[in-house]
């Protein structure tokens, strides 16, 4: 009836061991759950460009979303003279350009050059603002 018996301080250190292997095992958990969770977020760029009279101009594209990425878009330009106002050979009433931003990592920014042709023939009279409207949308 002799039955051998861990002593206490053994059985103390087991507890102990499991305690911080359970620890560990939510540590380790929480770091992947986070690692997925960041890693599955999304790029959200948003453009702001100026343009000279001359068709020269840029766009700033700023990353404000949670994860690396880029777009595409045309720059285009539209005369908003009407037809009855143009001289025989004009019928052109727009031009554009693509340009694209290139890799943006999150809370960054990125300038981005593009030229915009036939501006001086499509926006001619006056202030090219006057007579032509401008704008940049994604592809």
């Amino acid at each position: 009836m002799n039955e051998l018996k861990k002593p206490v301080h053994q059985n103390l250190n087991s507890y102990i061991m499991f305690f911080y292997m359970k620890q560990l095992q939510l540590l380790m958990s929480l770091i992947l759950f986070t690692t997925l969770l960041t890693g599955c977020g999304k790029a959200e760029l948003n453009p702001e460009c100026v343009m000279n009279g001359l068709g020269s101009g840029y766009c700033s594209f700023t990353n404000v979303g949670s994860s690396a990425g880029s777009v595409c878009g045309i720059v285009t330009v539209n005369s908003t003279m009407s037809k009855e106002y143009k001289t025989e050979g004009e019928s052109e009433s727009e031009s554009s350009t693509v340009i694209c931003s290139g890799e943006i990592e999150p809370s960054s920014t990125n300038k981005v050059e593009f030229f915009v042709p036939n501006l001086e023939t499509l926006c001619k009279y006056g202030k090219w603002s006057d007579y032509c409207n401008f704008a940049w949308r994604a592809r």
